[in-house]
C-alpha cells in the first residue's frame, strides 16, 4: 500500500469515529452563536470593569477637594455618635446637633426622621479610614461604585441583552451621578441598593438558584428601607408595576412579591415604633399630601432636566433609527420601541413613588431632587437602549451615530434641554467637574474653619448664622462650644438636665457670632437690640462667598469661585463680644430664629 493510500484510509477512519456536532456537549464544542455570545459577555465584563475604574478615578480624585456641607457634616457627626452611644443620639456630651431652635430631635435627643443605616456606614467609614472628610466619604463612594455594576446587570436581565456594558459607561461620565456618589449621605447607597434589588428581581425567573437570589433580593430591600424609606417605597412600586410584563408571570415572582408585601407590613410596624413622625409622613393619605405630591410630580419632570438626571433630548436620536426601521420593516424596530416604552413606564412609576413618599414640605418652588436620584441610573439605561437602537442603523453610519450620541450626551447639557430655562446656559459640566478637581477653590466652610482654629479658643462660646452652619463646624471642631442653639421651651429640655446651660438661647451671651448672608450694619443693629449697645463689634470680614455651594445639585453648585468685591456684602462677618452685655437676649427664641435660620 502506497503512502498516499495509507493517509486517505486514516482520514476516512477519523471521520467515521468523530462524533456529530449535534452529539458534542457544550464542554466539547460551541456553536458560532454561543461563541459570539461568549465574546459579547467577555467584552461587556471588561468594559464594565473599565467604566468602574474611570468612575473611581473621577470620584476619588475629588473626594477631599471640598469640606462638608451641613447635611454631610450631620451624617459624619451622627456616625461618630452612633458608634459611641450605640444609638442615633444627637448629643455627644458637649454639643447638640440641631436644626432650628426646637432642635429637630425627639425627647430622647435622637434623630429618628431618617433610618440609621447612613449613620452606621459613616461611623464605620471613619473608623476604617480616619475621622476626616475623606474618611467619612470613602465607604459611601465604594458602595456607590457598585451602582454601575448592578445597573448594567439589571439592564442585561430586564431586556435580555448580551452587550450590557453601555449603562456603566454612561454612568461613569454622568456628572450628576458622580456628584451624588461623592457624598457622605444616603445618596450613593440608595442607588446601589435600589438597583441591586431590581437586578435580583429580574434575575429570579430564570435563576439556577432561585432561593439564593430571592434572599439577596430581600436583603437588598432591607438595606434600602434601612437607608431611606423613600426609595424603598419607590422601588417597591416599580417592582409591582413590572408585573405587567409576561416574564414575571411565574410562580417564583409571585412568591417573592408576596414576601415583599409581607416584609413591607412588618417594616411599617418597625418604622412606627422607631419614629412615629416618619411613619405619619410615609403613610400620609391626606388631600394636602396628594396636592403636594402632584406638585412634586410636575416639578420633578421639569427639574430632572435642570439637575441632569434624565436627558429628554436624547429621544431625538431615535428618529433616524425609527425612520430606517419603518422603511425596512425591520423587526428590531418593534423590540426597540417596546423596550423604550418599558423604561419610560418605569421612570413614570419611579417618579410617582418618589413624589408621593417625598418628605419635602409644600411651598417650595424647586423640587428637592435628592429624593429622586434613582432616576439617574434609569436615565442611563434609557440612553443605553437608544445607543443600541442607533447601532442597528445602515452599516455606513452605524458607528458614527452611536458614538456621536454618547459624545453629545456626556460632554454637554444640550440633550438635557436645561438651556431652555433662561437662568442656565449650554455648557459642559463634565469639563467643569474635572476643572474643579484640578483647580479646587477654598470654600466658606474651609475659610471659617481655619479662622476658628486660629482665633477662637475651644471654651469660648460660638454662634453661627445661618443656624445650619453650626453643624458643619461641629465636625471640624469637635471640642468647640457652640451656644444658644435651642430654646428652653423645646420638648426635650425637662427630660435632660445634663445639657449645658449656655446651650439654650435664653441663657447665652456668645463670645463670637460668625455670620453669612447678612448686611453688617443691620446685623450689628440686631445685636445691639438683643444685648445692649456696644456689646459687640465687627472684628473681621472674610472675603469669601458665604454660602457652602459644594452641594451635589448641579444648579446649586459652584464649580468655580465667586468673586466677593466687598466682604461686608456677601462675605462672612465675624462679630466679637467686647463688653459685658446689659442684659440677656430680649427677643423670643422663635422670633429670633426667623432672622438666623437660613
Amino acid at each position: 500500500m502506497t503512502k498516499k493510500k495509507k493517509e486517505q484510509k486514516k482520514m476516512v477512519a477519523t471521520a467515521q469515529t468523530a462524533p456529530a456536532l449535534s452529539q458534542v456537549g457544550p464542554a466539547q464544542a460551541q456553536t458560532p452563536a454561543k461563541m459570539a455570545s461568549s465574546k459579547f459577555s467577555l467584552n461587556s465584563w471588561h468594559l464594565i470593569g473599565l467604566s468602574m475604574a474611570i468612575a473611581a478615578l473621577l470620584l476619588f480624585s475629588g473626594i477631599g477637594k471640598h469640606r462638608f456641607w451641613d447635611d454631610e457634616a450631620n451624617t459624619a457627626v451622627m456616625g461618630q455618635n452612633m458608634l459611641a452611644t450605640k444609638s442615633a443620639s444627637a448629643w455627644n456630651g458637649l454639643n447638640l446637633l440641631s436644626y432650628g431652635m426646637r432642635g429637630s430631635v425627639d425627647t430622647n435627643l435622637k434623630k429618628t426622621s431618617i433610618p440609621p443605616l447612613q449613620y452606621i456606614i459613616a461611623g464605620i467609614s471613619q473608623e476604617i479610614f480616619g475621622r476626616s472628610t475623606i474618611g467619612a466619604r470613602m465607604l459611601f463612594v465604594l458602595i456607590g461604585l457598585f451602582t454601575l455594576l448592578f445597573t448594567s446587570l439589571w439592564y442585561k436581565e430586564e431586556f435580555s441583552k448580551e452587550r450590557f456594558w453601555p449603562p456603566a459607561l454612561i454612568l461613569a461620565f454622568t456628572v450628576s451621578f458622580l456628584l451624588y456618589t461623592r457624598q457622605a449621605r444616603y445618596y450613593p447607597t440608595a442607588m446601589a441598593f435600589s438597583f441591586a434589588m431590581l437586578y435580583f428581581w429580574a434575575k429570579l425567573p430564570k435563576a439556577k438558584h432561585p432561593f439564593v437570589i430571592g434572599l439577596l433580593a430581600l436583603l437588598s430591600g432591607a438595606l434600602i428601607a434601612a437607608n431611606n424609606y423613600i426609595f424603598a417605597g419607590a422601588i417597591g412600586l416599580t417592582i409591582a408595576a413590572s408585573m405587567v410584563r409576561k416574564r414575571y408571570h411565574n410562580k417564583r415572582s409571585y412568591i417573592l412579591l408576596g414576601v415583599f408585601v409581607l416584609s413591607t407590613i412588618i417594616a411599617s410596624f418597625i418604622v412606627y415604633n422607631y419614629s412615629y413622625g416618619t411613619f405619619i409622613k410615609a403613610f400620609d393619605f391626606s388631600s394636602a399630601h396628594f396636592s403636594r405630591s402632584q406638585n412634586w410630580i410636575f416639578g420633578g419632570l421639569r427639574d430632572m432636566c435642570l439637575f441632569e438626571f434624565v436627558a429628554p433630548g436624547m429621544l431625538i436620536f431615535t428618529l433616524p433609527a425609527l425612520f430606517w426601521y419603518f422603511k425596512s420593516k425591520d423587526q428590531r424596530l418593534k423590540e426597540g420601541a417596546k423596550e423604550l416604552l418599558i423604561i419610560v413606564f418605569y421612570m413614570a412609576v419611579m417618579l410617582l413613588g418618589c413624589a408621593f413618599f417625598s418628605p419635602q414640605p409644600g411651598g417650595a418652588r424647586t423640587v428637592d431632587m435628592r429624593y429622586f436620584i434613582d432616576l439617574i441610573p434609569l436615565g442611563a439605561v434609557a440612553a443605553a437602549l437608544i445607543f443600541e437602537l442607533l447601532s442597528f442603523g445602515p452599516p455606513k453610519t452605524r458607528p458614527y451615530l452611536g458614538l456621536g450620541f454618547l459624545v453629545i450626551l456626556l460632554s454637554s447639557n444640550v440633550l438635557y434641554l436645561s438651556f431652555l430655562d433662561k437662568r442656565y446656559e449650554v455648557r459642559s459640566h463634565l469639563y467643569d467637574y474635572i476643572h474643579e478637581i484640578v483647580a479646587p477653590y477654598p470654600s466658606s466652610t474651609a475659610a471659617v474653619s481655619d479662622y476658628i482654629a486660629a482665633n477662637i479658643k475651644p471654651d469660648e462660646c460660638l454662634f453661627m448664622v445661618p443656624l445650619y452652619t453650626n453643624i458643619t463646624q461641629m465636625f471640624y471642631h469637635p471640642k468647640q462650644k457652640f451656644c444658644g442653639l435651642v430654646t428652653k421651651t423645646a420638648p426635650f429640655v425637662k427630660k435632660h438636665p445634663e445639657l449645658r446651660d449656655d446651650l439654650f438661647y435664653e441663657n447665652t451671651i456668645p463670645d463670637y457670632f460668625i455670620v453669612g448672608n447678612r448686611n453688617a450694619q443691620n446685623f450689628k443693629a440686631l445685636l445691639d437690640y438683643l444685648y445692649g449697645p456696644g456689646s459687640y463689634k465687627l472684628a473681621d470680614a472674610l472675603p469669601i462667598y458665604w454660602k457652602e455651594a459644594t452641594r451635589p445639585e448641579i444648579p446649586w453648585r459652584l464649580f468655580y469661585p465667586r468673586t466677593i468685591n466687598n466682604p461686608l456684602n456677601g462675605g462672612v462677618l465675624i462679630f466679637k463680644r467686647t463688653a459685658n452685655p446689659a442684659h440677656l437676649p430680649t427677643m423670643p427664641a422663635m422670633e429670633f430664629e426667623r432672622y438666623v435660620k437660613f
